[in-house]
């Protein structure tokens, strides 16, 4: 069975972004892309994912990425509670 040493994992709560930064290469409304939103269901079930992965790895990181975060704020929070839920159950090293 192949072990997988995860050591990073990009969170991206949502595609949605309420910035135009000219360098960026994410789509938006205007350029015929709708903004998508992860629910705590699915934030949970892969940071779940993410800790059994990890579990190898010298280290972690977790970054928020998006879009803006920020606009899906109530699964971003669920989400960083959850973190230290597993943090706290030993399934996810803490940094």
């Amino acid at each position: 069975m192949q072990l997988y040493h995860i050591q990073h994992l990009y969170f991206i709560p949502t595609t949605e972004c309420n910035f135009r930064c000219k360098y960026c290469f994410v789509e938006d409304s205007e350029r015929g892309f709708n903004p998508i939103f992860m629910t705590k269901d699915i934030a949970f079930k892969g940071l779940e994912v993410f800790a059994k992965l990890s579990q190898q790895a010298n280290t972690i990181t977790l970054t928020f990425y998006g879009g803006e975060p920020l606009l899906n704020a109530d699964v971003l929070y669920a989400a960083m509670r959850y973190v230290r839920t597993l943090e706290e159950r030993n399934v996810l090293k803490s940094g």
